[in-house]
């Protein structure tokens, strides 16, 4: 899940020995940066935004339908 930018430009990342990881830098001043961006991170935000969607709408739902039903309780 790790990126690598220099600039913001991203960049490969290579294995070098079993710990340390490089990046090829051109020539010149540049910022660089390593990013954690793990997929699995991304997949749990969607999954979690549409289930507190979808959590929202049945409870509005069955609010919706106790009110309903109160409302023809009334009316007989």
């Amino acid at each position: 899940g790790w990126k690598a930018f220099v600039g913001e430009t991203e960049t490969e990342i290579y294995k070098t020995n079993h710990l340390l990881r490089s990046i090829v830098v051109p020539e010149g001043s540049h910022s660089i940066s390593f990013r954690l961006a793990p997929q699995s991170y991304s997949l749990s935000l969607w999954v979690s935004g549409i289930s507190i969607i979808i959590i929202y709408l049945v409870l509005v739902i069955a609010i919706y339908k106790e009110f309903l039903k109160r409302k023809t309780a009334l009316l007989n």
